[in-house]
């Protein structure tokens, strides 16, 4: 059986949400935004990373955000997020629904910790 490399880059999922991409012309899909368990960074010492992704939102990469602990590594990868869905936003003229209602706010990180 064939190993998903990018399920084996994003590790053990611990927070995923489900929303949909609107498009101007109304046709709609599901996107799937994953946050993987943060993990000390084997290549710098002390450093921490944290992989998420968009599935369902062009190629689906895995991005791997760091920081000095696992708490700015994750609040790094929340952001990434963010931006991706903002850029797409832009790009294509694209709205989000989550649970029936505007997604705007669906990765709101500027309230995460602050």
């Amino acid at each position: 059986m064939a190993v998903d490399m990018a399920e084996d880059r994003l590790g053990e999922i611990i927070a995923s949400r489900a929303i949909e991409a609107v498009y101007p012309d109304g046709r709609r899909t599901t996107l799937g935004i994953q946050i993987g368990r943060p993990r000390p960074n084997p290549d710098k010492s002390g450093d921490w990373e944290c992989p998420c992704r968009i599935q369902g939102l062009g190629d689906s990469p895995v991005w791997t955000m760091y920081g000095v602990d696992s708490v700015q590594a994750l609040t790094q990868a929340a952001e990434v997020l963010r931006r991706a869905l903002t850029s797409a936003a832009a790009d294509h003229a694209l709205t989000f629904r989550w649970d029936g209602e505007d997604a705007a706010q669906a990765l709101p990180v500027d309230d995460v910790l602050w």
